[in-house]
């Protein structure tokens, strides 16, 4: 089987330590006589890094060593973070709630036969035309359903906004990971009656809700638009899909593709990232130490945030990061927040390990691939 780089870290056991190093390219010139000097600064910027294995026996440290030889020294890529700053200092992560993505866009949920789903048909709760139309031409049970990730024995409840088109009735039902068997709980909203189980919002807008106990590591929200009567057609209008911990419906928190933040416009490179999607009006979002990582798989690069970053009130801000960003990200692109990594090479074409009666002591140096 052909390896594909980068590589990821074996996890038969962790890592005992990692010695970063952040390496700038500056030539210093001093006076052997008065010590007065001048520093010229360069583009270049990268990491390195020294990696200790905790002492292991052979059934582990042969995994550790399979993975370096297969690097073939310096030729090979893996990624590597900080693993104890896996996670943000600052609340960047304390506001996600929404446990879907495409709220808002129900074309990219998963569909059966019968149903047809239109984008951006009409005008949504917030006043921008990014509702969506779903359409039930035939059949009995058409449903679109979309996954959120759960903790088995959690409480959660499904949350979304509809108005009715031509359907007389809709139908909101909670499955476990597989759609099969009985439901977790579900909603029938009566169009000719909608405040029976709705809160109304506006211009014919309703906000349903449904709360269950997770048995599964997933829920599937599944969307009926006309029932499941057999021969019922029919028309009803969609935003603003959540699923969230607790036994309440609380404020609804788009998400697009991922939970942001995102890069806030083309051709960024430099010391500064600008981005939107963030939690609105937060003083510490994130907080200098904290990392970002750009790109992902073989393009994934890893940065260090330099100073505490605040949001306006449109969840927009600026981030000063070092190193500085080589290759521009797209518009929109998502930016990593935790778990974060970069691409690495070893920093020789030697390997080893060294193996005395009881244990294994592995080792290796790196530096980032640019």
């Amino acid at each position: 089987m052909a390896i594909t780089y980068p590589l990821s870290l074996p996890t038969v056991t962790g890592i005992r330590a990692v010695d970063f190093r952040a390496v700038n390219a500056v030539a210093y010139s001093a006076s052997p006589f008065t010590f007065s000097g001048q520093a010229h600064a360069y583009p270049g910027q990268m990491w390195t890094a020294d990696i200790t294995l905790p002492p292991m026996k052979r059934s582990s440290a042969e995994e550790w060593n399979a993975f370096l030889l297969s690097l073939r020294g310096q030729s090979g890529t893996f990624l590597l973070g900080d693993p104890l700053g896996c996670v943000p200092r600052g609340s960047a992560l304390s506001f996600k709630k929404n446990l879907l993505n495409f709220t808002e866009q129900f074309d990219q949920w998963s569909e059966t036969t019968d149903l047809t789903v239109t984008p951006n048909t009409t005008a949504s709760p917030d006043g921008n035309t990014t509702a969506d139309t779903l359409d039930k031409t035939a059949g009995t049970f058409v449903y679109l359903t979309r996954k959120g990730t759960t903790v088995a024995g959690q409480g959660y409840t499904a949350s979304i906004y509809l108005k009715q088109g031509t359907a007389p009735e809709t139908l909101i039902r909670l499955y476990k990971d597989v759609i099969e068997g009985a439901a977790l709980n579900s909603i029938a909203i009566d169009w000719s009656d909608p405040d029976a189980n709705g809160t109304a919002v506006g211009n014919g807008w309703y906000r349903f809700s449904v709360t269950t106990i997770a048995v599964d590591a997933q829920i599937n929200m599944l969307i009926y638009p006309a029932g499941t009567g057999d021969g019922v057609i029919g028309t009803v209008f969609a935003w603003g899909a959540q699923l969230e911990e607790g036994s309440v419906a609380t404020e609804y928190q788009p998400i697009a593709n991922a939970y942001g933040p995102f890069v806030n416009g083309a051709s960024q490179t430099g010391s500064e990232l600008n981005i939107d999607g963030a939690s609105p009006d937060e003083d510490a979002y994130l907080k200098a130490g904290d990392y970002i990582q750009l790109g992902s798989g073989s393009s994934s690069t890893l940065h260090k945030v330099l100073a505490d970053v605040s949001t306006n009130s449109a969840g927009e801000a600026t981030i000063d990061i070092w190193p500085s960003i080589r290759t521009a990200p797209a518009d929109a692109a998502t930016v990593t927040i935790e778990n974060c990594v970069g691409v690495f090479r070893l920093s020789s074409n030697e390997t080893g390990w060294a193996a005395d009666i009881q244990q294994y002591s592995i080792t290796f140096g790196a530096r980032e691939a640019i």
